[in-house]
C-alpha cells in the first residue's frame, strides 16, 4: 500500500510513493535545503555554550515538548478532552536531560497557545494529519517530487487554511516555515 514510509532513510523522512519510486519529505527538504536561520543558529551556538552534546540534549527537550504538544492538540481534535498532569514524564520521556516543571509549563503554554487561536478563529476542521503528495508529471518528470504531512486543513470564516502547529518562540516571518506551507499549498492544489 503506497505511500509508505521507508524505514532505512539515513537523512530524514523519506516515502515511497508508487514502486520504486522515492520523495523526501517536505520538512527533509527544507533541513537539508536551506540554510539554518540566523537566529536559530545563534541560539543553537548560546544554549549550548560550544558543547555538542549539550546541544543534543536541549534540542531533545525542545523537539519532545513540541512532539507532546503536537500529540495533545490532535487528541483534542479528535474530541478527546485532556488533562495536564504536574509529572512531565507523563508527556516526555526525557532522552538525555531530566525534565522539570519547566517543562511541563512549557506544554501547557504550548496548548493555551493553541487554544487561544481556536477559540478565537472557531475553524470547521476538514482533515488531520493528511498526507499530501502527487505523482503528476510533466513531461516524463515529476512536478512535485516531495510530500508532507499537514497538520490541519480547516475553514476558516470560509476560506481554506493549511495549518501545520509550531512551537517555537519565534515563527512570524520564518523562512522555512513559508516554504513548507507553500509546498503543502502546491501538493493540495494538485
Amino acid at each position: 500500500v503506497y505511500p509508505k514510509i521507508v524505514k532505512t532513510s539515513s537523512y530524514g523522512r523519506v516515502y515511497e510513493v508508487e514502486d520504486g519510486v522515492y520523495f523526501p519529505s517536505v520538512t527533509t527538504v527544507l533541513k537539508y535545503g536551506t540554510p539554518t536561520p540566523e537566529f536559530l543558529m545563534k541560539w543553537m551556538i548560546e544554549q549550548s555554550k560550544g558543547d555538542y552534546a549539550r546541544h543534543l540534549n536541549h534540542s531533545g527537550e525542545a523537539s519532545e515538548i513540541g512532539t507532546a504538544i503536537h500529540s495533545l492538540i490532535e487528541r483534542i481534535l479528535n474530541g478527546e478532552e485532556i488533562k495536564i498532569t504536574d509529572d512531565p514524564l507523563d508527556f516526555v520521556k526525557g532522552r538525555g536531560y531530566y525534565p522539570t516543571y519547566n517543562t511541563t509549563l512549557a506544554i501547557r503554554k504550548g496548548l493555551m497557545s493553541f487554544l487561544a487561536f481556536w477559540n478565537h478563529k472557531n475553524p470547521t476542521v476538514e482533515e488531520i494529519e493528511v498526507l499530501l503528495y502527487s505523482t503528476d508529471q510533466y513531461e516524463d518528470q515529476y512536478m512535485f517530487p516531495f510530500c508532507g504531512r499537514c497538520d490541519l486543513i480547516a475553514q476558516i470564516d470560509g476560506d481554506r487554511w493549511l495549518l501545520d502547529f509550531k512551537t517555537s518562540k519565534k515563527v512570524k516571518d520564518v523562512l522555512n516555515y513559508k516554504l513548507q506551507l507553500t509546498m503543502y499549498t502546491m501538493l493540495w492544489n494538485s
